[in-house]
């Protein structure tokens, strides 16, 4: 189990991560919550395999 110190890590691993295939999309797109959400979703599952 990680300790607190890797959970926060991994934490904003992931929050940089998601920043990054935000900022890499379309150009000028703007995105919905509901979109967020399933590159959220998508992260999660690319991240679990």
């Amino acid at each position: 189990m990680p300790t607190e110190k890797e959970t926060l890590m991994i934490q904003k691993a992931t929050v940089y991560d998601l920043q990054k295939i935000l900022e890499n999309g379309e150009k000028g797109k703007t995105y919905t919550v509901e979109e967020i959400k399933e590159l959220m979703d998508a992260y999660i599952k690319g991240a679990a395999q």
